[in-house]
């Protein structure tokens, strides 16, 4: 089994609490591999973008939280 870093993934409109949130996760004893977002937008847009773990059309199809108003379902 290889260790993988643990992939987070926090979304936060406020610049000084995604500073302290990489700054406390620097410290951390284990691999994360970080992605930041501002908002709930960029973040919905990060998850529905293109390849996202190569899966992203099979979670759209699963998830009822793509359904609907979401462009490309």
């Amino acid at each position: 089994m290889t260790n993988s870093p643990l992939h987070v993934l926090p979304a936060d409109n406020d610049e000084d609490d995604r500073d302290f949130f990489q700054e406390i996760s620097d410290e951390l004893p284990y691999a994360i591999q970080r992605t930041t977002v501002k908002d709930g937008v960029e973040l919905m847009q990060w998850l529905t973008g293109p390849a996202v773990f190569g899966f992203e059309h099979a979670a759209k199809k699963r998830s009822p939280m793509f359904k609907g108003n979401h462009p490309g379902s």
